[in-house]
This record gives C-alpha cells, structure tokens and sequence, in this order.
C-alpha cells in the first residue's frame, strides 16, 4: 500500500517560478510488481484478461504498477490503439486517471481518448518535460504529418489557455506546427488567437522562419499570407537574416523562387 500526493500546475510563463496551484490530492494505492498478471495483461492490450482479473478480485482498478505507472497508462502506453472501449472500461472500474495521460494521447494523436481523460477530470494545462504542453506534442519532427485541427479544438473547447506558451527555447505551439504541421493546423491555431509575431529566445524567429528552415511549403504560404504588409514578410532574426535569407541558407530554393515573384 502507498498514498500518491498529486497536484496541477499552470505554467504561465517561461520561467518556472510563476507556478500557480491548480488543485490536487491524496489518493492511496496498491503498488503491484510489473510482473503481476494485471500489469502484463495491460502491457498485451488484453482487456478479456483484464476483466476477468478485476471480476476475480485479483487486483484492483487503481493498482499502479511499482515503476509508478496506473494500470490505464500501461495499457494505452502499450497499445497505442485509438480504440475507446478499453479506456472507457478502465475509467469506469476506477482506474486512476493522471494529466501526463493527455500529453501522450496528444503525442499519439488520439483525439477521441483526450476527449475521454478531458471528461474525466484531466487538467487541460498539464505541462510535461521540457515545458511541453498538449498542444506542443502534436507537432514534431519525427511524427506522421496529419491535420490536428480537431485536437486543437478540443483542447480550446476545454478552455486551455496556453497556445502561445513558450518552451526554453521560445519556440510556441504555432512555431511547431509552421515547421512540422499542415496548412489545417495554423489555420485552426491562428483562429484561435495563436501569435504569428511570437520570437523564440535564441534566433528571435517568428513561425514564417520556421515554415521557411523545415521547408513546410504548404505552411509557408499561409503565414506569409498572414504578413500582409511587406514590413512584415521581411522581419530580421538577431543575425539579420529575413525569411528569405533562412531559406537560400538551408537550400530552400522553391521557396525564394515564389516569394521573390510576389
């Protein structure tokens, strides 16, 4: 038996002293071995199995695993699947339901189970490593380029607050997704009120240098869009490079072709 202390924060800005308490608690728990039949069943997404576990009172919905995990983290974590019905069940028997959970649905594109934790009680400003925000976990580099624009409005529908957060490096969730999204991400983060002026910390760029560095042609063409006065299209980073110069720099010739003809 363990007591598990938790509680929510909202970061407001950059640094972390500005830290307000959002609410928390105190919940005790049964810590099970990883090797346990409940924890190696939610590791296979075996949920017949998981079922018959709880029905024979071998475990408990809100046993958590000794590396600190609850049984509904091992089992999404495992399975990745965007399938309702198991998250549906394990919230329903009392699984325990931790904010961090949103950040990996969000990193997993998974829409419809943030939809689940949100309604659950999940705090929508969770805020994971590095600063990392649900909204900054649906862009990255490495990640299959899909519309997020139906995870964004659930997180505006939850009142979330933090679009224009910056992580150390200044970078917003805007920045991401100019450098790593579609077209239909800036067009539902801009309506929602995301900066197109913000500056990162370090290269003092706006999104439209991104779009322009990562080669994001379909990005690039909304924000410059956006720029409507020339004033603004040619902006200066620290180094005094404009857009244009970022893009001769990384090899982005189709870009400096279109944009020097405009």
């Amino acid at each position: 038996m363990a007591f598990v202390l938790s509680f929510s924060l909202r970061r407001m800005r950059v640094l972390w002293p500005n830290l307000p308490v959002l609410g928390g608690g105190i919940n005790f728990v049964n810590l099970v071995p990883v090797e346990s039949k409940i924890i190696v069943a939610c590791k296979k997404g075996d949920l017949v199995a998981v079922r018959d576990i709880f029905r024979q009172r071998k475990a408990a919905p809100n046993n958590m695993s000794e590396e600190d995990r609850t049984l509904l983290w091992v089992y999404s974590y495992a399975t990745q699947s965007d399938s309702t019905e198991p998250v549906r069940f394990l919230i329903n028997a009392g699984s325990s339901i931790r904010s961090n959970t949103l950040l990996a649905e969000s990193n997993w594109k998974q829409p419809e189970i943030a939809r689940l934790f949100l309604h659950g009680g999940v705090n929508v400003e969770v805020v994971g490593a590095g600063g990392f925000t649900a909204a900054f976990y649906l862009f990255g580099l490495f990640a299959i380029k899909t519309p997020q624009a139906e995870f964004i409005e659930i997180l505006a529908c939850n009142s979330f607050s933090n679009f224009n957060a910056q992580v150390n490096m200044g970078w917003s969730a805007l920045h991401r997704a100019a450098a790593f999204g579609t077209l239909a991400d800036v067009k539902k983060l801009v309506q929602i009120k995301a900066s197109i002026n913000c500056r990162t910390h370090n290269l003092n760029w706006i999104p439209l240098f991104c779009a322009m560095c990562f080669r994001n042609l379909d990005t690039l063409q909304e924000l410059w869009k956006l720029h409507d006065e020339p004033k603004l299209k040619y902006q200066h980073d620290h180094r005094g490079w404009n857009p244009l110069h970022v893009a001769t720099g990384v090899g982005n010739f189709e870009a400096v072709s279109s944009k020097e003809s405009v």
